[in-house]
């Protein structure tokens, strides 16, 4: 049966009443719901929670996000009470003796903490908050740094949970570790976004809007902080549970587990083995294991709990990627693919497809998780570049540098919470700091986009 435009509706139901109402969980039960409706109509109860659901759950897509959530969530919790984030900022801290040299030791934290979003923003902007003050840096720009680099970085560096993440979602593919290599080239708004941060860190880049009001406060003999004393105190006992590491718990704790999650992902896509990543993640808290218990830097049921936490951690967005998931595969059952390839392949030019795609998942993520949005643009996306003759790895590059930006200009994302926590800075402060940065990010990858389309295309 041939569904045309109802196919959308539940998309558009998940993003219009997402953005009107702020709850994402509650809208994406709603949409997936109304799906099934939509495709098993009197058959709703045995077609979507008697065979959808365990379709979802046994496919390769969300399967593997499932597995790579939980195991990414216990390897960064047991880092983070562990102590070991601080030891990076311990080291380079050192050399942190003016604005400059602080920001770009910031700067250089984020890469080092490349695994995941939540690791990065906390990692940095805590560890760094104490020095950037000493220099005379507002906490505004340390929440910029942290909100922006969390989600491009990531998306840069293959082996982060969200690159292995966004591996696993293009799974219907066959779309493995090297193709997400050959589609960081094509990443053009994460790379924008991690230049000009570069140069706003070195001041080759204006600073502007609220940044630039921040500096002038610093500069006449204000605070550092947005709101000095209340917030600080606020803030520091939110997170009284990350703590300066006094014991003798260094950046090697960190770091020799990463790189055993990363020698044997890429050994076992070497021997052509399955579940790459999901063998390096076991192996990485193995070695947090043998490392951190037998050192007796924490007991064995204090191991644990810390794993169980870090599932705990990512049960939300699972379950929002699950039922986004659910709606995205009832959807390209009832054809949407099809439809919109036929409204806009060859309706629409070519060379403005995926300036486009990078658009429309930056609105998207205005309005939702960025994870989810991705898990939705995929089955819609891909298949109309396909359609066009746009190479995947183009494609999925202005997905991705979407999701890079839409984030941040995003009031209720995750790295706002994240960064805020750390720096004092209020979210709605943080976006108004952050959005003449991301448009203007936005504004110069759209044309790099449409550019490099005409020339690949």
């Amino acid at each position: 049966m041939d569904y045309g435009i109802i196919s959308v509706i539940p998309v558009v139901v998940m993003v219009v009443g997402s953005l009107i109402t702020k709850r994402m969980i509650e809208m994406s039960i709603i949409s997936s719901v109304l799906a099934g409706i939509l495709l098993f109509k009197k058959d709703f109860f045995v077609g979507y929670l008697g065979t959808q659901f365990y379709e979802t759950l046994g496919g390769d897509t969300y399967s593997a996000i499932f597995f790579i959530l939980l195991g990414f969530g216990a390897i960064i919790e047991i880092a983070s009470k562990s102590g070991a984030l601080n030891g990076f900022a311990k080291v380079l801290g050192k050399y942190a003796n003016s604005r400059k040299k602080s920001l770009l030791i910031t700067y250089l934290l984020q890469w080092i903490l490349f695994a995941d979003d939540y690791l990065m923003t906390l990692g940095s902007c805590y560890s760094m908050r104490t020095i950037t003050d000493e220099n005379k840096v507002p906490r505004e720009h340390l929440s910029l740094m942290g909100t922006i680099a969390a989600n491009n970085v990531t998306s840069f560096v293959p082996m982060s949970s969200f690159a292995v993440f966004a591996i696993a979602t293009m799974a219907a593919y066959k779309y493995t570790l090297v193709d997400y290599i050959r589609t960081m080239p094509y990443m053009i708004g994460c790379i924008v976004a991690e230049v000009i941060l570069l140069l706003l860190c070195v001041g080759l880049f204006p600073k502007m809007g609220p940044l630039k009001s921040a500096y002038k406060r610093v500069d006449e003999g204000g605070s550092t902080l947005y709101i000095p004393d209340e917030v600080d105190q606020a803030i520091d006992e939110k997170l009284e549970e990350i703590e300066e590491d006094d014991s003798g718990v260094g950046a090697h704790y960190f770091f020799i587990p990463l790189v055993v999650l990363i020698v044997a992902a890429v050994t076992a896509v070497l021997m052509d083995l399955d579940a790459t990543v999901e063998i390096g993640m076991f192996l990485a808290l193995i070695t947090q294991f043998i490392m951190l218990v037998g050192k007796k830097h924490m007991t064995a049921a204090e191991f644990f709990e810390h794993m169980l936490d870090g599932f705990k951690g990512m049960a939300m967005i699972a379950f929002v990627i699950f039922m986004v998931c659910t709606m995205a595969d009832m959807c390209t059952k009832m054809g949407i693919a099809d439809f919109l390839i036929g409204v806009v392949v060859g309706n629409v030019p070519t060379w403005i497809l995926p300036a486009m795609f990078m658009l429309a998942v930056w609105v998207v993520c205005l309005t939702t998780d960025g994870w989810a949005t991705i898990a939705l643009a995929v089955p819609i996306m891909i298949p109309m570049a396909q359609a066009a003759g746009i190479p995947i790895e183009l494609a999925y590059g202005a997905i991705i540098s979407g999701y890079g930006l839409g984030v941040p200009s995003c009031l209720f994302c995750d790295s706002l919470f994240m960064a805020s926590a750390c720096t004092g800075v209020p979210n709605d402060r943080e976006l108004k700091v952050n959005m003449p940065y991301t448009l203007t990010m936005l504004i110069i990858s759209v044309v790099a986009f449409c550019i490099v389309t005409m020339v690949v295309v």
